[in-house]
């Protein structure tokens, strides 16, 4: 089963739990684009899935929860500690720091900012006598993009772009 069949079956039955028509929900979408969500035939946006899952008053992870659930066979509890897992190996990974560190202030940083930040920290590498290797190493970063910022840089480790 697609996960839009599964969103479709949790959307009838998280309506019908809660007594909404769909135009109780007529704030969140038209009745014919509901229609085609109800019945696979269309995806939500995620703006469009945050406020049905406010509408049906769920947290859009518990509604998402529900939608991989149905999709999968599992139990919802089965759903969420395969999450749990998985944002574990993600944390030891060190992405919830990465993650926090692509924000600002709430605003997502752009790539050309977090692009001159790495070429930075390799140029300031390279100036110490590090290897690409070793600059790889102490940034974390993938040795492509180390080798791709090493070039970009001359001798004096200034940018040539």
């Amino acid at each position: 089963m697609s996960l839009s069949k599964g969103f479709a079956a949790v959307l009838r039955t998280a309506r019908a739990v809660r007594g909404l028509s769909q135009q109780d929900l007529g704030d969140v979408s038209d009745r014919k684009h509901f229609w085609q969500i109800e019945n696979a035939r269309s995806s939500p946006t995620l703006n469009k899935f945050e406020k049905l899952s406010k509408a049906l008053q769920f947290d859009p992870v518990t509604l998402l929860a529900l939608c991989v659930a149905t999709r999968d066979n599992v139990s919802p509890s089965d759903v969420l500690q395969r999450v749990q897992k998985e944002l574990a190996e993600f944390e030891s990974m060190g992405g919830t720091k990465k993650l926090a560190e692509s924000m600002e202030s709430g605003v997502l940083k752009s790539r050309a900012s977090e692009q001159l930040r790495k070429m930075a920290a390799v140029q300031e590498c390279k100036r110490e006598g590090l290897t690409q290797k070793a600059t790889m190493e102490k940034l974390g970063l993938p040795k492509s993009t180390v080798h791709d910022l090493w070039k970009m840089t001359d001798q004096d480790g200034k940018s040539k772009i």
